[in-house]
């Protein structure tokens, strides 16, 4: 915090020298057209200057104009689109021309000479990558998850609703089975942030989970087996469940009906993105007039509806967007007991307004609805049935202000809403001699109640999440040290609150699956809410060196995250060494503050039965519970962060396109449940029966047993190391073929914070015996390449594509680190705790805990790699300009390749490949 004066100081002295400046700077305007095929003016169409933070807009007759600063303003891009037409980017030395060129937008047709096949270059990063339009309309898809698969060293798969689909970004995540899920993974997709339209969709208020430090934070979303619904196999989940707490936001609820383009920022970030520290996926969606747009898309397991329309309401009241899009999938259609249903509204409305169109404000409005679970099978009375449910809402207001003066050029305030009903529930039936439960809330020895062992116990979760988050921020340009300053600076402030009734529990009728502990009502809405507030400041920076272009961006955050300050410098820079090659070099540090569900996981009760004389007669039984009570602190957690080193090449000549990112990301002070194990003593009972009435109760002595409270901690790190790879060439004319190659490697070093545990001899009787071995904090590797070639045909006088897919699994193995076989302690099932303090292989104990842990962990290393292949179809064809046909099919030789995996004694034959997943989809616009 010492810091923090002179910091601000140097950001004022900056401000206040580039705006002095400026004061006597002359302007000139610059005029500029924008045109159709048939040399015609095209109305509303949207002219982007980045660097500036300015977008304007054609008026009825095509026409546009722009003030600047004739002494500063150099080399600027300018990007030219309209809903419907091909984008494009033109640079300018703004210091040379009196006007803009007339610029010609082509119709995005199939009947053009070339067409997209590969994500582009973004321009939010060196290595960011944008999804179009046309790619997006071209490729059948459920949801934004299924656009990702253009990413590199991705997993290609069907597009499918299914599964819970969070994004990470840059990771190798180790394998888990049943219900568990990778904590690294989580935290992963937790420090990726979806932005649409320049609007957080955060997942900090979102609570639905059971208590993690009852189950550990991997196991704490409320979960349901497959062969609950009757699905099977190797290659599908063992597990399923809708929640998506301590994660990242479920993009299954985003479609992509309205999405314009999608850019995927994996490396630094500008500074005005802040609560990150993984990357972001930026979604733009349509605004203005557009034409009608209705998609109908069928799948093996689902179908999906989608219609879109752009209206002019009148030159004062501006536009009106529409969208509606509903989705209806079930894991088998011959049974459909898993069902996945979602509906999706939206309207925007754009006006501009004031002298010259300066001032704009768009006000969005979007609803969805899911219905997401396993019903109840009408032939099986017994069978399980659980729900993941909800609606949520946002509204925002966009209001922006383009003076376009010498100095400020645009002013930007922002100012969004959510908020959702989440229901999570799940129903156990229990039918036994009876049950014995308390429902004291403290700690201390407890007299329970006997009740009928034949009831129904529940788990349910009510969450309403609250999500506030505005951002007040300003453009401008200036001179200063002989260089153009590029600024952007502001404020942002995100409030995140849960009001919904909480984990409703009934302690009458308890979960008999979570062993010693036992849960109580926990109310959300009493809960503090949490605020994130941020400054930022940035500057771009187009210089030269040895007469090449040199673009500089730098900028520094300071957040204040629940009360824990950070500052967070990012740069990118960026030197186009010859016309056809360019170098990239970025750094930057991210922060991610924890979430309500990290913060406040609510209190935790653990039981231990000290006597319980029960003889069939409620009035003639006793018993005596131990109730311990844990109540986590929650001050004591702070964000995690990453720090990111990124190298970029990109090489463009004759039609060639390669881009090449290698990067070093090491994320620290990752989220997990940790538990400390502890003794107690505690009396031991004697019951003494008494005909028609109550024993008499004695203590006799004391035992020693433990207890184990966990909470959530910052509790590990990860180095990430690795590299991504695109490549495509241009189309050879004999076979009017173009091919492409992408994918990657990376390798992520895991390491824990605290000590790790083993149990042993569960059955033995022998006092002596180590029943707990105490290790060094695990230390794993986890390795993973994805890689891929394809063919993309393209007749433009046929308005056909083809394109065919070659997706390999290349690595993904789990090593870990030999030096975790040593002890550091055990405890011997008479609760001796004996330390290690030199190791001995002699030492029968020492060898005993030596031997079982090299065991474990050369199983698990054995498990050995996954190599194998998968091929991909997707034919488009365009009838006219109006109606547009796609067919994919995921696996399309429905290749089912059989692979031996050994670990240690046991050997299994996996078949990871899914069936072939055939879609179709019609697209029709007028």
């Amino acid at each position: 915090m010492k810091h923090y004066p002179s910091l601000v100081s140097n950001i004022l002295l900056l401000i206040l020298l580039t705006t002095t400046s400026s004061l006597f700077a002359q302007t000139k305007v610059l005029k500029g057209r924008i045109i159709n095929e048939k040399n015609q003016g095209i109305a509303n169409a949207s002219i982007k200057i980045p660097d500036l933070g300015i977008q304007l807009y054609t008026d009825s007759l095509g026409n546009y104009s722009l003030q600047i600063n004739n002494k500063i303003a150099d080399r600027t891009v300018v990007t030219y689109s309209f809903l419907g037409k091909e984008t494009e980017s033109r640079e300018y030395n703004l210091q040379k021309i009196n006007s803009f060129p007339a610029i010609l937008l082509k119709n995005s047709t199939f009947a053009l000479d070339e067409i997209t096949v590969q994500a582009k270059q973004g321009q939010k990063s060196n290595s960011s990558l944008l999804i179009n339009r046309d790619m997006i309309e071209r490729y059948p898809s459920l949801s934004l998850n299924d656009i990702l698969n253009f990413l590199p060293n991705r997993r290609i798969m069907a597009p499918s609703v299914q599964s819970m689909q969070n994004v990470n970004l840059r990771g190798a995540f180790a394998e888990t089975s049943g219900s568990a899920r990778n904590v690294n993974q989580m935290n992963n997709a937790f420090g990726t942030a979806i932005i649409m339209d320049d609007m957080v969709l955060s997942n900090n208020s979102n609570m639905q989970s059971r208590n993690p430090n009852i189950t550990g934070l991997s196991r704490a979303n409320l979960s349901v087996s497959s062969s609950d619904y009757n699905i099977g196999g190797d290659n599908i989940a063992s597990n399923y469940s809708g929640e998506s707490a301590f994660g990242g936001v479920d993009i299954r609820q985003i479609p992509t009906e309205s999405i314009e383009n999608i850019e995927v920022i994996s490396g630094v970030a500008p500074v005005r993105y802040g609560d990150i520290t993984d990357g972001a996926i930026i979604v733009e969606r349509q605004a203005g007039s557009t034409p009608a747009f209705f998609r109908l898309q069928t799948r093996n397991d689902a179908t999906s509806y989608g219609m879109s329309k752009g209206f002019k309401l009148s030159p004062s009241l501006g536009h009106l967007n529409l969208d509606l899009s509903y989705v209806n999938s079930y894991a088998d259609n011959r049974d459909k007991l898993k069902q996945y249903e979602r509906i999706n509204g939206s309207a925007i409305w754009t006006i501009r307004y004031g002298n010259s169109d300066k001032w704009k404000q768009t006000i969005s409005g979007t609803y969805n609805k899911t219905l997401d679970g396993v019903n109840k099978d009408p032939d099986d009375p017994e069978s399980t049935a659980v729900t993941f449910g909800g609606w949520n809402y946002s509204v925002s207001s966009r209001l922006s202000y383009q003076p376009n003066g010498s100095f400020l050029k645009h002013i930007g305030f922002n100012i969004g809403l959510q908020e959702g009903h989440q229901v999570s529930y799940r129903e156990y039936y229990y039918n036994d001699a009876y049950v014995l439960y308390t429902d004291t809330t403290g700690t201390g020895v407890v007299e329970g109640t006997y009740d009928t062992g034949q009831y129904t116990a529940i788990n349910h979760i009510d969450g309403r999440p609250i999500s506030i988050n505005g951002r007040l921020e300003a453009n401008a340009v200036a001179k200063l040290a002989g260089l153009t300053h590029y600024l952007n600076f502001g404020t942002n402030v995100d409030y995140s609150k849960n009001n919904g009734l909480g984990r409703i529990s009934d302690p009458s009728r308890p979960n008999k699956g979570i062993g010693q502990y036992s849960e109580r009502y926990y109310d959300y809405s009493l809960l503090h809410p949490s605020w994130n507030i941020g400054f930022y400041l940035e500057d771009r920076i187009n210089a030269k060196l040895a007469g090449k272009p040199l673009n500089i961006t730098a900028g520094v955050r300071m957040d204040l995250q629940n009360g824990h300050p950070s500052i967070s410098p990012r740069t990118n820079l960026n030197y186009k060494f010859n016309d056809h090659s360019s170098l990239g070099l970025a750094y930057g540090l991210g922060f991610k503050s924890p979430s309500l569900a990290h913060l406040y996981p609510g209190p935790t009760f653990m039981e231990t039965i000290l006597l319980n004389a029960y003889n069939g007669l409620v009035n003639e039984s006793t018993n005596r519970i131990f109730v311990y009570r844990f109540d986590p602190k929650s001050e004591q957690l702070k964000p995690q962060f990453s720090q990111t080193l990124e190298a970029t090449f990109r090489y463009a000549k004759d039609g060639h396109h390669l881009a090449f990112n290698t990067y070093y990301k090491a994320n620290r002070r990752g989220f997990n449940s940790t538990s400390f194990r502890e003794i107690i003593e505690l009396p031991k009972y004697e019951a003494i029966a008494r005909p028609g009435e109550k024993p008499l109760v004695e203590q006799i002595g004391s035992t020693k047993y433990f207890i184990r409270p966990s909470q959530i901690l910052n509790a590990n790190d990860i180095d990430n190391l690795g590299f991504e790879v695109m490549y495509s060439t241009p189309k050879i004319p004999a076979i009017y073929t173009s091919f492409n190659i992408a994918g990657g490697f990376t390798s992520s070093a895991n390491q824990d914070y605290y000590n790790s545990e083993k149990e042993y001899n569960g059955e033995g009787s022998d006092p002596k015996d180590i029943t707990i071995g105490i290790y060094l904090p695990l230390k794993r590797k986890n390795f993973f390449s994805q890689g891929r070639m394809g063919s993309s045909t393209h007749f433009p006088k046929l308005r056909l594509i083809v394109e065919m897919i070659a997706d390999f699994q290349l690595i993904n193995v789990q090593k870990t680190v030999k030096s975790q076989y040593y002890p550091l302690a055990y405890y011997t099932r008479d609760m001796e705790y004996v330390a290690v303090d030199q190791f001995d292989i002699n030492n029968p104990q020492h060898a005993f805990l030596y031997d079982q842990r090299k065991k474990e962990f050369e199983e698990a290393n054995d498990k050995g790699n996954l190599l194998y292949g998968n091929f991909h179809l997707n034919v488009a064809k365009e009838i006219g300009d109006k109606l547009r046909l796609s067919f994919n099919v995921y696996n399309f030789l429905d290749y089912q390749p059989r692979i031996r995996r050994s670990s240690g004694t046991s050997l299994s034959v996996l078949t990871p490949n899914m069936p072939p997943n055939y879609g179709a989809q019609i697209t029709y616009k007028f």
